[in-house]
């Protein structure tokens, strides 16, 4: 007779059948070993009676060969339906003084708990066929004008013929953006360089330090150009991807970004390429068998834009990558924006102005600029003051992505979400993208800004994306890998 209160898994008996309904046993009820379930005495009863069925038959041959264990399956099945039956009795446990209630009563299915539970599972079974139904075929959608170049992006690299898949939690715009920017990123490691300016200025260069042996003299080298104010730690995820697949990695800082030192009373524009231009010249210079590609992220890509298309065809780039761009910039910092996200992002422009607070009172008032709550007023009392223009249009005007795109002369791709709430689709020049043979655009439905993470890695489709497209680009330039 079994005991309340012993465990079961102490029976000893050669009878591997007996075992079986022991084990199973065990595996159902440990549950609820220090409390009352009636869910898991009804699966103990439900899964005994079922294995004793299967094995005491007589129309089992293994049984037949065993003839005297018959018994012992009986007794055992009807000493834990008694078990189960029987009322609670209090035992005490040995992680409390206090008695605890054993054993519980066995459950009733009724019809209503069984409707309960098939609707419910038919619930699960819909909203789950639903998601990968309407994302089965979101393919993202690309834009550009026919050529050999594209002909043969398409061709080797499956990624632009692919379906995106988002988390089924992260279909609204906003938490997608959010949580993107949340989600820890892998850690890097970087090793910090400063370029001296014509102006006596300084930026800050970081090197990643991952794969470092597996590279040559001709490995292509990678600037990572981070958003408005992010970081080498924020571009975490390109850069490693970026190594992992034999790039040189470098992610620019503007000045006074990402934790660096401010050597004069100057914040870089927001499309102001100068500095840009010095470092590309320096990285030319230090490795003058490597080609040389770029990849930014939302302000980044603007900057990203801004060089490429006042340089030209001396850019010194191979190709760029556009991840999130601004596109007409003067419209989108201009014009009223979410109230939330210029409150973010303005926040996080205010901050670095705090550190260098001793070096840029020189030259603006602090107190007007912290004060400042839209982009408007904050470009007038910090940037104007830095590049002499009256007022923030005219900044604008002066600094805007879009100002010489024409003149852009490398194969260029912008990755856009068409849910994106910062740089919103309504700014995106599709007509652009099909007239020009060396431009490519790659929208999706769903993304927000600089997110686009992927079902199964939670990882930024985008990156693996921009490297794809620059994978293909130095293929068919054929430049040594």
């Amino acid at each position: 007779m079994i005991m309340r209160g012993e465990r079961l898994n102490v029976i000893r008996c050669a009878d591997p059948y007996t075992k079986l309904l022991m084990a199973s046993y065990n595996l159902v009820g440990r549950y609820n070993t220090f409390n009352r379930c009636p869910v898991s005495c009804y699966l103990t009863q439900a899964t005994v009676q079922m294995l004793s069925d299967a094995v005491v038959t007589p129309a089992c041959p293994l049984v037949n060969e065993m003839p005297k264990s018959r018994e012992s399956h009986h007794q055992i099945l009807s000493d834990i339906n008694s078990w189960c039956d029987s009322e609670p009795q209090p035992v005490f446990s040995r992680y409390s003084s206090k008695p605890l209630t054993i054993g519980c009563p066995t459950m009733q299915l009724t019809p209503q708990t069984m409707y309960v539970v098939t609707v419910g599972v038919i619930v699960v079974f819909v909203i789950v066929a639903w998601y990968y139904r309407r994302n089965k075929h979101n393919h993202p959608e690309l834009y550009y004008l026919d050529s050999d170049l594209h002909r043969h992006i398409i061709e080797t690299k499956p990624g632009f013929t692919s379906p995106y898949r988002p988390p089924f939690w992260l279909q609204n715009n906003h938490v997608h953006t959010f949580i993107a920017a949340l989600i820890p990123k892998v850690k890097m490691y970087f090793k910090r360089e400063y370029i001296n300016l014509d102006d006596d200025g300084a930026v800050a260069l970081d090197w990643a330090q991952d794969q470092l042996d597996s590279l040559t003299d001709t490995s292509p080298i990678l600037i990572v150009l981070p958003s408005l104010s992010a970081c080498a730690d924020d571009m975490a995820e390109l850069c490693n991807t970026a190594s992992k697949r034999g790039y040189r990695v470098v992610v620019f800082n503007k000045r006074g970004h990402g934790d660096s030192v401010l050597a004069t009373p100057k914040l870089q524009g927001f499309g102001d390429a100068k500095d840009m231009r010095r470092c590309v010249e320096y990285l030319r210079d230090k490795y003058p068998e490597a080609k040389i590609v770029a990849a930014g992220s939302s302000a980044g890509s603007c900057l990203l834009m801004s060089y490429l298309s006042e340089y030209g065809a001396d850019c010194l780039l191979a190709t760029g990558v556009c991840i999130c761009p601004g596109y007409d910039a003067l419209d989108v910092f201009t014009k009223p924006m979410n109230n939330v996200y210029e409150f973010i992002l303005l926040s996080s422009l205010k901050k670095i102005l705090k550190k260098h607070a001793k070096m840029l009172s020189q030259l603006i008032d602090m107190r007007a600029a912290t004060r400042a709550t839209n982009f408007r007023d904050f470009d007038k009392q910090v940037y104007c003051k830095f590049y002499g223009y009256e007022d923030s249009l005219e900044y604008w005007k002066c600094q805007n992505p879009m100002r010489n795109i024409l003149n852009i002369s490398v194969p260029v791709m912008c990755i856009t979400s068409l849910d994106d709430p910062i740089f919103m689709a309504k700014y995106i020049p599709f007509n652009m993208f099909r007239e020009t043979s060396d431009w490519l655009l790659v929208t999706t439905n769903k993304g927000g800004h600089c997110g686009f993470i992927e079902e199964s890695t939670l990882k930024p489709w985008s990156d693996r994306l921009a490297l794809d497209y620059v994978d293909a680009v130095l293929e068919f330039q054929g430049a040594p890998k």
